[in-house]
Formats: structure tokens, C-alpha cells, sequence
């Protein structure tokens, strides 16, 4: 049984995400790594940026990776042709509305089976539940809701040593990014050089 994570802290939610999917694609990681993907993901107080998210989904080269557009029909067809799928979604949070990020892995008869929700580690949730959370709204020049469809590659041995907490940590190294945090804009305008390069 796989034993998935919860985010310890509120800015967290999309390592975390990644952090799960890594976990349900078999790799042997634990909440350890949360630091390695929040720099990796350019996370600051605040969180994470969803062009952020986008630009380190990109990075795992053992991953096949599909943005869409989270709509219960399309949830439903990436589910059955076994992806896992990374939302991003708007919700009110003691009154203000605040960006999550979360997985969905499965539908079964008890829902569909969501990891870091905010609530629980896993929970499985009903369509009523899971409605707003597809429903359109700008937080800022942020909108909401983004979604991704994960899935490994066919030849995923060869490429699962690109994907490891010790090349995640290269590769920030590489960008020159550091425990000492970092601007979303740094964190961006770090990896339009190493690109361009």
C-alpha cells in the first residue's frame, strides 16, 4: 500500500502534489524531498505560481504530461485511461479565496480519490464536491482551475534517474537556486537563462 503525504505547512500543496505522484508512480521517496521539489518548483511564502508548476511538470522526463481543462467529462477520460491528474483549483479559506493544488489517482464507487485535500491525506469525494473545484475564477492574473494528466512513459527505467530527489537537486544547483529563497521573479527569470543557454 502506497503511503501518500499530506502538506505539513499552507504553502506547500503543489510539492506535495508532486511529491504523491512520485510516491503512486513507485519511486522511493518521502516528505523529505518536499524541500528539494519546493525549490524546484520556485516556492515561496505564498506558494507556488501555477506557470511555475507548469514549467517543472516539463522537467520529468520519465513523465508524459497533458494540460487540460478540469471538467468533470474530462477528469473522468484521463482517469480511465490511467493518468493521474494534478489540479489546481481556487477556494475560500477563512473567508479569502487561496489557490490548492491537489492529485486525483482513481474513480471507484466511493468517489473519486483525491490526495491533500486540505482536510485529510486521501479522501474520496463525490461529484457534488468535487464541482466547484472546476468552476473558473482569476485570483489575481492567476486562473483557475489547471490541470495536468501524468502518466510515465513506456521506457520509464531509462528516464526515472532524471526524475530522483538527487538530479531534482542538480538541476536546482544548475539553475543556482539555494535554500535561501528566492522571488517567483528570480526563480523565472533563473530559468529563462539556463533555457537560452
Amino acid at each position: 500500500m502506497i503511503r501518500y503525504c499530506s502538506q505539513r505547512d499552507h504553502r506547500s500543496c503543489a510539492p506535495v502534489a508532486i511529491l504523491n505522484i512520485m510516491k503512486h508512480f513507485g519511486y522511493g521517496v518521502t516528505y523529505d524531498v518536499v524541500p528539494i521539489l519546493q525549490l524546484f518548483l520556485g516556492t515561496n511564502d505564498k506558494g507556488t505560481n501555477v506557470p511555475d508548476i507548469e514549467d517543472a511538470l516539463k522537467e520529468f522526463r520519465a513523465w508524459e504530461v497533458q494540460k487540460f481543462y478540469p471538467s468533470l467529462t474530462n477528469i473522468r477520460r484521463h482517469l480511465k485511461k490511467n493518468n493521474v491528474i494534478l489540479i489546481t483549483y481556487a477556494q475560500r479559506v477563512r473567508g479569502s479565496w487561496t489557490g490548492h493544488a491537489c492529485v486525483i489517482v482513481e474513480e471507484n464507487e466511493l468517489g473519486f480519490k483525491v490526495l491533500n485535500d486540505l482536510k485529510k491525506t486521501i479522501s474520496y469525494q463525490s461529484e457534488k464536491v468535487l464541482r466547484p473545484c472546476t468552476r473558473a475564477r482569476c485570483l489575481g492574473r492567476t486562473r483557475f482551475p489547471v490541470a495536468w494528466a501524468i502518466n510515465e512513459k513506456k521506457n520509464r527505467t531509462s528516464n526515472r534517474r532524471s526524475s530522483n530527489p538527487p538530479a531534482l537537486q542538480q538541476r536546482c544547483v544548475h539553475r543556482g537556486l539555494s535554500n535561501n529563497r528566492r522571488t517567483t521573479s528570480q526563480v523565472k527569470n533563473t530559468r529563462r537563462r539556463t533555457k537560452s543557454a
